[in-house]
């Protein structure tokens, strides 16, 4: 109830990680904010004999991996993408790349995101400094609207977004 735990998706685990200091039940958010760190917030304390069950406390953890080495910087990016089309974003950490991500940003609701997800972006080539990705093919992958684009060093370590619209 109080261990948040981070998963891994090319290993298939679960790593529990530093507590929380106030339990998050029902109508509680938990947010992955652009720089990395996750918002905790709300909740019903299901302590007995609490009179003010209400949770109006938040929390913000770091994850480790954020403190794991340098952040990758993304110096530009373009505010708009086409559907399939490519695209640039600059970095002079462009050869430390592994992976780049679109990320929807939070619509949480009674503690369930229905909006979320994560799109893994092709990189198509690489130039110092430049990277060229695809963009998702359609709505279907990605639906139109803003989303938080990240990218991902070698070592695990993710830059902060930066806000693509795609459409």
């Amino acid at each position: 109830m109080l261990e948040p735990e981070i998963y891994d998706p090319r290993a298939d685990t679960w790593t529990p990680v530093a507590p929380m200091a106030v339990p998050r039940q029902y109508h509680s958010i938990a947010v992955l904010l652009p720089d990395g760190r996750v918002l905790t917030a709300g909740g019903i304390d299901p302590s007995p004999g609490v009179t003010e069950r209400d949770q109006r406390a938040m929390e913000v953890f770091s994850p480790a991996y954020l403190s794991r080495g340098p952040r990758p910087v993304i110096t530009n990016a373009p505010a708009n993408v086409a559907y399939g089309a490519d695209f640039d974003i600059d970095s002079p950490d462009a050869d430390d790349i592994d992976s780049v991500v679109f990320l929807r940003p939070c619509s949480m609701t009674h503690h369930t995101d229905a909006g979320q997800r994560v799109v893994r972006l092709e990189i198509r080539s690489r130039d110092p400094g430049t990277l060229t990705l695809g963009a998702p093919a359609n709505g279907n992958v990605a639906p139109p609207g803003y989303y938080m684009l990240f990218i991902v060093s070698a070592t695990g370590v993710p830059s902060e977004a930066h806000f693509v619209r795609i459409g």
